[in-house]
C-alpha cells in the first residue's frame, strides 16, 4: 500500500499566504491603496493667431506697402475725406488732385480687403473652433481674402452700371472717387484694429461691437454720399433706400452666406476623410 503523502508546515504556511493574497477582499484593499500614477487630464489649450507664422508674414507684407501709400497719401486723404464730408462741389480739384495718388488710394483698397478677409478669419476661428482644428488655415484665408477682393469689384462695377444708366457723367465721377476715397480712409483705421486683435486677448465681444460700428458708420457715410449726390428732394429717399440696399447691404449677406456654406463644405469634406 502506498502511504499518504505527508505536507510539512512551510509548505501550509505558504498556501495559506497564496489563498489570502487571491481573495477578493485583499485585492480590493490593495487596489485601494495603490495610488493612482495617471495624473490629470490636461486641457487643450487654445490656439492664438498670433502664433501662427504664415499670417504674421502676412501681416508684414501688408505692413510695408501700407506706410509707404500713406506717406504718399497722408495730406491728400485728410483733404479728401474732408471734401467727401462736407461734400463740397469740386469736381475740378477732385480730377487734379486724385489722378496723381489714385495707385496709392488702390493700393490701400487692397490692403483693406486682405484685412478684411483676416477679420473673417478671426471671427470663425473662435466661432467655430472645431473648423480650424481640422482644417489648413492657409486655404481658408486665402478664400476669405479673395471673397473680399470680388466683393468691392463686383460692388465698384455694379455702382457705374447703374449710375451711368440713371444719372449724369459729373454725379457719377464724384461718387467713383468719393467711394475709393471712403474705403481708402477705412482702411487706415482697418490696420490698427486688427493688429490689436490678434496680438492682444480681446474678448470676441469687444472686436465684434467694434466691427460692427466700423461697419456702420462707413455704410452711414455712403448713405449720406448718396443723399447729397444723387437724390436733392426728400421723394427720392425711397428710390434711394431701394438703391443701397441693392447694391450696398444684399450683396454684404449674400458674402456671409457664402462664408458659410464654405465652412460646412470643409467640416464635411472633413467628416467624410
Amino acid at each position: 500500500m502506498n502511504s499518504p503523502c505527508l505536507i510539512s508546515p512551510w509548505e501550509n504556511q505558504v498556501k495559506e499566504q497564496e489563498s489570502y493574497l487571491n481573495s477578493p477582499e485583499t485585492n480590493t484593499t490593495e487596489s485601494q491603496c495603490v495610488p493612482d500614477t495617471s495624473g490629470m487630464k490636461g486641457e487643450v489649450r487654445p490656439e492664438k493667431l498670433s502664433s501662427e507664422p504664415y499670417l504674421i508674414i502676412l501681416l508684414l507684407l501688408c505692413f510695408i506697402p501700407f506706410c509707404y501709400a500713406l506717406k504718399k497719401t497722408k495730406t491728400s486723404l485728410l483733404q479728401q475725406m474732408s471734401d467727401f464730408i462736407q461734400n463740397k462741389e469740386r469736381s475740378h480739384y477732385y480730377d487734379t488732385s486724385l489722378k496723381p495718388d489714385i495707385k496709392y488710394f488702390l493700393l490701400l483698397i487692397g490692403i483693406g480687403c486682405i484685412l478684411c478677409g483676416i477679420w473673417f478669419f478671426y471671427y470663425f476661428s473662435i466661432a467655430d473652433t472645431s473648423l480650424f482644428h481640422q482644417d489648413p488655415h492657409k486655404i481658408l484665408l486665402s478664400i476669405y481674402i479673395g471673397l473680399m477682393l470680388f466683393l468691392y469689384c463686383y460692388k465698384y462695377t455694379m455702382y457705374r452700371f447703374i449710375n451711368w444708366i440713371f444719372f449724369d457723367k459729373e454725379q457719377n465721377k464724384t461718387w467713383a472717387k468719393g467711394y475709393i476715397i471712403l474705403h481708402a480712409g477705412m482702411s487706415v483705421i482697418l490696420f490698427p484694429y486688427i493688429i490689436i486683435i490678434i496680438f492682444s486677448d480681446l474678448s470676441i465681444n469687444v472686436t465684434l461691437l467694434a466691427a460692427i460700428a466700423l461697419y456702420i458708420c462707413s455704410k452711414i457715410l455712403l448713405f449720406y454720399k448718396s443723399i447729397k449726390n444723387f437724390f436733392y428732394n426728400l421723394y427720392g429717399v425711397i428710390h434711394l433706400i431701394l438703391y443701397f440696399c441693392a447694391l450696398e447691404i444684399v450683396p454684404d449677406l449674400l458674402l456671409w452666406k457664402v462664408m458659410e456654406y464654405i465652412n460646412s463644405i470643409f467640416n464635411f469634406n472633413f467628416l467624410l476623410h
